[in-house]
C-alpha cells in the first residue's frame, strides 16, 4: 500500500537482552515512518523515569483525596486504596533501582502509538467506593498502566492524537470496561478517582 514507506519491524528475538539494546539504538538513529513490535516487546521502551515518577505521585494523591471523601466506617474501601497506594510506592522504588538502560520513548522519536487488539490494555487500575458493585475490579495491569503513562507522556505533544486504539472485541457487560476503553486517551485530565460512584442524595 505504502511502497515507499520506511518500516522497521521487530520480533520476539530483537527484544532478547542481548539484542535489544541494539535494535533501539537502531530504532532512534534512523528517519523511520514506523517501527512495529509485539506488545509484549513495548514495555521495554521507557519514558523518562522522572515523567513516570511524577505520575505515581499523582495516583497517590488522588488515592489519598478519595480516602478523605471516604465515610468514617467504610473500612473495606479505606483498605484497598491504603493496598492500592503501597503497590504504587512499591513500583517507585522500582523506579529507582530497576530500569533497564534503554533509550527512552523521546529519545526513538515515537509521536504516536497504534495498539491493535487493544482490549489486552483494558485493564487500569482505578479508585472507586463501590468495591462490591458487579463488573468492577479495582485492580489493575502492568501492562495497561505501562500502555497509560507512554500516552500521557505523548499527549504532552499532541494532545488528542497521541495513541490510537483499534481492537474487534467488543466490550463485554462490565461497568468498569465501558470507562477503561477510553482511559488512555482521556491524557492528562485522567484521574483515578474519575470512577467513584458516590451518589449526590
Amino acid at each position: 500500500l505504502y511502497p515507499t514507506a520506511r518500516i522497521l519491524v521487530a520480533d520476539e528475538t530483537n527484544f532478547v537482552k542481548a539484542k535489544r539494546s541494539r535494535f533501539l539504538a537502531r530504532a532512534a538513529t534512523a528517519n523511520w515512518d514506523a517501527v512495529i513490535i509485539t506488545h509484549a516487546a513495548f514495555r521495554f521502551i521507557p519514558v523518562p523515569a522522572g515523567f513516570e515518577r511524577a505520575m505515581i505521585a499523582e495516583q497517590i494523591a488522588a488515592l489519598e483525596a478519595l480516602a478523605l471523601r471516604a465515610d468514617d466506617g467504610d473500612r473495606i474501601t479505606r483498605k484497598r486504596l491504603e493496598a492500592m497506594k503501597e503497590k504504587l510506592a512499591e513500583k517507585l522504588a522500582a523506579l529507582q533501582t530497576g530500569r533497564d538502560d534503554m533509550v527512552t520513548l523521546e529519545e526513538i522519536g515515537i509521536d504516536q502509538i497504534i495498539v491493535d487488539e487493544a482490549q489486552a490494555f483494558r485493564k487500569l487500575a482505578f479508585a472507586t467506593n463501590q468495591v462490591n458493585l458487579k463488573g468492577v475490579d479495582p485492580d489493575g495491569s502492568q501492562r495497561a498502566w505501562d500502555l497509560f503513562v507512554k500516552a500521557r507522556y505523548l499527549d504532552r505533544k499532541r494532545p488528542g492524537r497521541a495513541l490510537i486504539l483499534a481492537s474487534g472485541t467488543a466490550i463485554t457487560n462490565y461497568l468498569q470496561q465501558i470507562f477503561m476503553s477510553s482511559a488512555p486517551n482521556k491524557g492528562m485530565d485522567f484521574q483515578a478517582e474519575d470512577m467513584d460512584f458516590t451518589p449526590d442524595n
